[in-house]
């Protein structure tokens, strides 16, 4: 069976946590102008999508059994605009034309699949009218435009493209189903996804509410499913990170387990009626038929272009703002009728989004003898750059034992050395490298400790060791380097703060409800992190996200997020309390504090996650036109930008670079 598939898989977040802690150095004191940004959202360029007169089309769909309804004619339609009735001036099918924004899930997993998934791209792109738009977005970790909307005629290629990062499916369906459309035009939006969500803002009740004011048609083609390797009878197909079977992975080589996601709202029973809500559907493989993006496309083209859209003069309302629809059809109560559920008037234009930035081009050594020569000459770049390439890097460790110290003079140079050799090969996911990596840090903590007992050095080295360690999102691995710090370095704060986030991750996402035993346990662990000075804050608010997750216990969150403050000279921090805060308060149906608490969460960095939380808090006021001003720049947001929020299980990982500025300079 053809088919893409798409699968969220965990990947190094290095250069993503380096480009976040360079942005919140940059903006630890917001701009007057950025915060006048963000608390004037109504002074900018709102766009929508609307007509400039009083015209307005509407597409409906009619069905009897499951089966599309010919023949209707306008005398058919009852139609009301805010609660007056509307006279319909005409009705069509197949003529309108319709915008098609066609979503994919880009992780990394579909790295082998690019070929398909361009194929497939090009068999859709052949099958819209000239009159049709085609836009393609990627839904990784920013929700952004790869192919921007132009009629398909204009698309002479698709791909390739460098599939990376975890998935914002969430955000990125929200936005697509917000995205403006104009008044004579369609707008079909069919998502390729598995519907498993991995750092959105937003969580599966507010793509509810925004799929209910949406004018858009949604199909999601979730795809990514594969049969068990010597299946049962009947078969039995898994989803999402359920799909990689022992003997797959053993196979492949691929992880035994994804440690990480911050959420687990893969609720496929939800996204069908978000799908249902706005005329559209969910639709799953098949064994026997072809499921195929494009097949799935074709399908749902025929039978959008079956669609009836009328047409009318709006009347007896006032032009401005939010308008709600009803369509029925009197003389056959029971047709089943889908509709956009409104629109709104007030036309602008989102501004483009700065093109990602060019990483600098390094000379990339080979030999373990060319890397450290390379490190011992202050060339850490170059270091670093030629362990990532290496196809090898079990060899590259064997061959640095054999080497001994390269610095005899400086053992500290060395200490430094392995502690970043050892990061660069976790960061490459290779299962078969990761065990030497390991032992690599393990065999060396006895040659780091201080002449005279421990010292700051050695436990600067062991906070690396763990930061390196959080970010393999490997919790044993975590768990132990911080342990072993607290055997040299008693009640030592952050390796305290580091066993509590360990045993968190090993239940990181999803609700909590059913998980009271664990739930206790990583409480008790944070609570001794609370009485240590340095890490009060960051554990209470770890706490009161642990709490909030457990659910039935937001208002204990939120006075913990209260309590915690804001954490002095941590801005990663301060923009994921916010972030948490506008959760939990939007969960206790506090909508004007949440949108002011995700709006003090972009105050501080400007993220995907803060404004697409700011713009389900817009549609639920019911200021649908500030909402979809933060749709069209959650997609217009640069891909080279970083999110605080992906880094949240990440630890102290977003200190990496600096211990290890500070390991350099005390190895010279």
């Amino acid at each position: 069976m053809n088919h893409v598939r798409i699968a969220v898989v965990v990947v190094s977040v290095f250069l993503c946590v380096s480009a976040i802690s360079a942005s919140l150095r940059d903006i630890s004191a917001p701009s007057a102008s950025l915060r006048g940004s963000s608390a004037s959202l109504r002074d900018q360029q709102q766009p929508t999508f609307r007509a400039t007169t009083d015209v307005v089309i509407v597409d409906v769909g009619v069905r009897s059994n499951g089966d599309p309804i010919a023949g209707l004619t306008a005398k058919d339609f009852d139609l009301s605009d805010n609660g007056v009735r509307q006279t319909i001036d005409s009705v069509q099918m197949e003529d309108v034309p319709v915008d098609v924004s066609i979503l994919l899930d880009d992780v990394m997993d579909v790295a082998d699949d690019i070929k398909g998934m361009t194929e497939n791209i090009g068999k859709i792109v052949g099958m819209v009218r000239p009159t049709d738009r085609v836009r393609v977005m990627s839904i990784g970790p920013y929700v952004r435009d790869l192919i921007p909307a132009q009629p398909a005629a204009a698309i002479k290629s698709f791909g390739p493209w460098t599939p990376k990062g975890l998935s914002s499916a969430f955000d990125g369906l929200a936005a697509a189903l917000l995205r403006p459309v104009e008044p004579d035009r369609r707008h079909l939006i069919i998502a390729i996804t598995n519907g498993v969500d991995a750092t959105s803002a937003i969580d599966i009740r507010a793509l509810r509410d925004i799929a209910k004011r949406s004018s858009a048609t949604l199909h999601i083609a979730q795809v990514d499913m594969d049969k068990e390797i010597n299946p049962p009878n009947p078969p039995i197909y898994r989803t999402g990170i359920e799909r990689l079977t022992a003997a797959k992975r053993a196979a492949s080589n691929e992880p035994i387990k994804y440690f990480w996601r911050p959420m687990a709202d893969n609720q496929q029973e939800v996204l069908e009626v978000i799908a249902d809500s706005t005329g559209g559907k969910l639709y799953l493989p098949g064994v026997f038929t072809d499921r195929s993006a494009a097949a799935i496309f074709k399908k749902v083209f025929e039978d959008y272009r079956r669609r009836y859209v009328l047409r009318y003069t709006r009347t007896g309302v006032p032009r401005d703002g939010w308008h709600a629809i009803s369509v029925t059809i009197p003389a056959h109560p029971n047709y089943e009728i889908n509709s956009r559920a409104g629109y709104a008037v007030d036309p602008s234009t989102p501004s483009p989004g700065a093109p990602p930035a060019s990483p600098p081009r390094v000379t990339t050594p080979r030999t373990i003898a060319e890397i450290t020569d390379a490190y011992g000459r202050g060339d850490y770049a170059a270091a670093m750059a030629g362990i990532a390439a290496s196809r090898t890097q079990t060899e590259l460790i064997k061959d640095f034992h054999e080497l001994n110290n390269p610095w005899p003079g400086s053992p500290n140079k060395e200490s430094a050395f392995v502690i970043e050799m050892a990061h660069e090969v976790f960061a490459s996911r290779r299962q078969a490298d990761q065990s030497p990596a390991r032992r690599l840090i393990q065999d060396h903590r006895r040659l780091v400790r201080g002449q005279f007992g421990a010292d700051a050095f050695e436990r600067l080295w062991l906070f690396a060791a763990v930061a390196a360690a959080q970010n393999t999102l490997d919790n044993e691995m975590t768990d132990e380097f911080a342990e072993y710090g607290l055997t040299r370095f008693p009640n030592e704060p952050r390796f305290v703060l580091a066993r509590a986030v360990a045993k968190d991750t090993e239940k990181p996402f999803g609700s909590l409800a059913r998980e009271a035993g664990h739930v206790k346990e990583v409480a008790t662990l944070y609570d001794k992190a609370i009485a240590l000075d340095e890490v009060t804050v960051e554990a209470r608010i770890r706490k009161a996200w642990l709490l909030y997750r457990a659910g039935g216990r937001a208002p204990e969150a939120l006075a913990l997020l209260d309590a915690a403050e804001a954490p002095a000279g941590d801005p990663f921090m301060a923009y994921l309390r916010q972030i948490m805060r506008g959760r939990v308060l939007a969960s206790l149906d506090r909508v004007d504090d949440a949108l002011a608490a995700f709006r003090a969460a972009q105050a501080i960095a400007p993220a995907q996650s803060s404004r697409v939380g700011m713009m389900a808090m817009l549609l639920r006021q019911g200021d649908r036109t500030a909402a979809e001003t933060q749709a069209a720049r959650v997609e217009t947001m640069p891909a080279s930008a970083g999110d605080p929020w992906w880094g949240y299980w990440l630890g102290d990982y977003r200190r990496f670079p600096d211990i290890v500025r500070r390991l350099r300079e005390l190895s010279k």
